[in-house]
């Protein structure tokens, strides 16, 4: 807890002394989202904290109103909580580990065990984005900063658009 607190002391002190204008969802995200998750885990690196975060926003992005996610790979449908945030290159990739082009709901199986089944990925990106767009990714070398502020209001805005995707799905397995 207290490598938690730390953590969140030097966001503050990073934000604060940025010299540009804070997005207007930073606020919302350091004050709503951030303690949401900072209750379920005891110690975890800042790192890990943005992939658990931005992995649930992927999982409710795709979520449907009964609750299940479908695998971008195998097209096998799964409850949210049970499917995974894949990625098409890997997350050592710094500008593409927290890209929504780059995430996308896996089962277990395609993400871990077919070690994120490639082939099927690819058609997918291929399908979803053109080939263009899925060889600049895969091509990409470059490299960008971790924390993107425009992600961060990305991230309040999707988080918002998800609370209300959780009500419908509560009321709808009541």
């Amino acid at each position: 807890m207290i490598l938690m607190k730390k953590n969140k002391e030097n966001l503050e002190k990073l934000i604060k002394g940025r010299k540009k204008i804070n997005p207007p969802g930073l606020q919302y995200f350091l004050d709503v989202i951030v303690p949401e998750y900072y209750k379920r885990m005891k110690s975890i690196s800042t790192i890990d904290f943005a992939d658990r975060v931005f992995s649930e926003f992927v999982r409710l992005t795709y979520v449907r109103a009964d609750g299940m996610v479908q695998c971008c790979t195998c097209k096998k449908r799964f409850h949210r909580t049970v499917i995974q945030n894949g990625h098409y290159k890997k997350r050592s990739a710094y500008k593409y580990r927290f890209s929504m082009d780059n995430c996308h709901p896996q089962c277990e199986t395609c993400n871990v065990f077919l070690s994120g089944n490639y082939r099927e990925y690819y058609l997918f990106m291929v399908d979803k984005y053109g080939e263009e767009k899925e060889r600049s990714i895969r091509e990409d070398n470059s490299t960008k900063k971790l924390l993107d502020y425009d992600l961060i209001q990305n991230c309040v805005e999707r988080h918002k658009k998800n609370q209300e995707k959780l009500k419908i799905i509560e009321q709808n397995t009541r």
